[in-house]
Order: C-alpha cells, then sequence, then structure tokens
C-alpha cells in the first residue's frame, strides 16, 4: 500500500496532473462561455478606442493649429489695440486742451468785461462826484461874491430873469 500512496503522493504531486487538471478546467470554462463571441467584442471595444483616439488626436491637432494661426496675428491685434488707444488718447488730449484754452479765453473775456464795467462805473461816479463838488464849489464861490459884492447880486437876478424870458418865449412861440 505504501506504493499506491507513493504513485498517488508522485501524480499529485507531479506538474502534468496538474497541467490536465487546468486544461480541464479551462476547456469546461470555454465551452461554458462563449470565448470567441467575448475575444470579439474586446477585440471591436479595443478597434473603437483606437479609432476614437485617432479622431481625437486630429481634432487636438486642428485645435493646436487653429491655437498657433490665432496667436500669429496677437501681435498685430495687440499693436492695433494700442494704435487706436494711443490715437484715442492723443484726439481726447487735444480736446481737452481746446476746451480748456477756450475756458480760459472766455473767463479772461469775462473778466476784461467785468473790469471795463466797473472802471466805466468808477468813472461815472467820479464825474458825478467830481461833477457835485465842482458846483457846490461854484455857489460856494458865487455866494460868496455876491454877499461880497451887492452890484452882481442884482445883475444875478437881472441876467436870471432875461434868460427865463428867452426860454419862455421860445417855448410859446
Amino acid at each position: 500500500m505504501d506504493k499506491i500512496v507513493d504513485i498517488y503522493n508522485l501524480i499529485l504531486h507531479s506538474n502534468t496532473l496538474n497541467f490536465a487538471v487546468f486544461l480541464t478546467i479551462v476547456i469546461l470554462i470555454f465551452k461554458k462561455v462563449d470565448v470567441p463571441t467575448i475575444l470579439e467584442s474586446m477585440c471591436n471595444k479595443i478597434k473603437q478606442a483606437i479609432e476614437n483616439s485617432e479622431k481625437d488626436k486630429k481634432q487636438a491637432q486642428e485645435n493646436k493649429s487653429q491655437a498657433i494661426k490665432s496667436a500669429e496675428n496677437t501681435e498685430k491685434e495687440i499693436d492695433n489695440i494700442n494704435s487706436v488707444a494711443n490715437d484715442k488718447v492723443r484726439i481726447l488730449k487735444e480736446q481737452i486742451t481746446q476746451d480748456a484754452n477756450s475756458k480760459i479765453a472766455s473767463i479772461k473775456n469775462n473778466a476784461n468785461r467785468i473790469l471795463d464795467f466797473e472802471e466805466k462805473s468808477l468813472t461815472s461816479i467820479m464825474i458825478s462826484n467830481i461833477g457835485l463838488k465842482s458846483v457846490e464849489t461854484a455857489q460856494n464861490q458865487i455866494l460868496r461874491e455876491i454877499s461880497q459884492n451887492e452890484g452882481l447880486h442884482y445883475k444875478f437876478i437881472d441876467d436870471s430873469i432875461d434868460e427865463l424870458s428867452k426860454a419862455v418865449i421860445n417855448d410859446i412861440y
């Protein structure tokens, strides 16, 4: 019996038996499971993944070339934007300068007119005051001379009556 046990152990531990058992299990699995269909399905999925990756690669290359084309014009666009901005700044500066100059001229004109008006007003007031003072001085002088010389008093009255007569006669006729 020892020999049977030895043979049994030998068969049990041999690679051939293990391989045979493994092969039998694999054959049974292949018979139960439709391996060709699974393999075909896996192949189709791999092909589809490859095709999708090719499409994505082409799309990425197109996007890259569009981005490069877009980036090529970026310098020109920046230059154009800077040029337009500089033109607008220059025009705005000129407008501000013109507006400021016209406002300064307007303020100067208004100030000159106000000064002229005030000067004329002061001159008029001074002339009026001088005229009043002159009349007062003349009146005082006449009164002094009349008080000193009575003959002048009568002569002044006669001259006044003559002047009134001429004025009344001229207005009536």
